[in-house]
Parts: C-alpha cells; structure tokens; sequence
C-alpha cells in the first residue's frame, strides 16, 4: 500500500471519528432504540454510537500445501486490533489494546 492510500485512509477514518465526536455533543444522553404503542422500549447512551466508527480489516488466504490464513482487524485508529492467524491447522486469535 502506498503512502498516499494510507494517509487518505487515515483522513477518512478520523474524519468519521471526529464527526460522531461531533454529534455526540448534539445527542441526548439516551437514545430511543425502538418506538412501540408504549412508547421507548429500551434505550441506550449515545456513546452506544462509538460501535459505528469504522472497522478497518486486512487478511491473506495462502493454499500451497496446507492452508494458511492472516488476518487482521483494528478499531477506532488502531487502539484495538485482532491479529488472527490459522496455520497447520491451529488458530491463533489475540485481542490488542
């Protein structure tokens, strides 16, 4: 990947964190996720809209003698990440933070 497509990528992911930032200055404190006869049926923090802020992955899929599989999912500017890798028929999940 080119140092051109990793900065637009960079822009487009903080780009959308700064914006739910933003709105979350502009939401109540508890969100309304479904609205029946009763009115609310269960509501939820609006930091519940952090979850949406993309979730970048990355994987390989290799099938020479026996199959590997690297993959790679990180979350909110890569404070989170799960490298995930299965080879010789073992899996290896880890949670970074």
């Amino acid at each position: 990947m080119s140092k051109k497509q990793k900065g637009t990528m960079l822009i487009l992911t903080l780009s959308t964190l700064i914006g739910v930032l933003a709105a979350l200055n502009f939401l109540p404190d508890t969100i309304p996720l479904h609205y029946g006869m009763a009115g609310a049926s269960s509501v939820v923090s609006k930091y519940f809209l952090l979850l949406f802020v993309p979730v970048r992955y990355k994987g390989t899929l290799c099938r020479e003698k026996d199959l590997e599989i690297k993959a790679k999912l990180t979350w909110l500017l890569h404070m989170i990440s799960v490298p995930v890798d299965f080879r010789d028929g073992q899996l290896s999940v880890k949670i970074k933070l």
